[in-house]
């Protein structure tokens, strides 16, 4: 799409360019998530060794994802915006 619209010439520009935003991204998930399970593990006292084991333990929940490819990921995005929509129903429903 990239040598469509502004050419063959800077296709790998937009590459660099995408993949320095992707790679941002992902730092930012990975860093936000381990903070959140932490917090979590925190709240529900499940380990005193925690601190340690958090960050770790979101890359590892985060890997098959990686793995399987885009055809895992797609079918699991399906499955969480269904359960988003079901869940914003159901509390349509049950508000009114």
């Amino acid at each position: 799409m990239s040598a469509y619209t502004i050419g063959k010439k800077y296709t790998f520009l937009v590459w660099i360019i995408f993949l320095g935003l992707f790679y941002s991204l992902l730092a930012a998930y990975l860093s936000a998530s381990g903070s959140l399970f932490l917090e979590v593990f925190r709240f529900f006292s499940l380990s005193n060794r925690i601190d340690v084991i958090s960050p770790m333990l979101i890359r590892f929940m985060c890997f098959p994802f990686l793995l399987f490819g885009i055809k895992y990921i797609d079918n699991v995005n399906k499955t969480m915006f269904f359960m988003l929509v079901l869940s914003y129903t159901a509390l349509a429903i049950l508000l009114y």
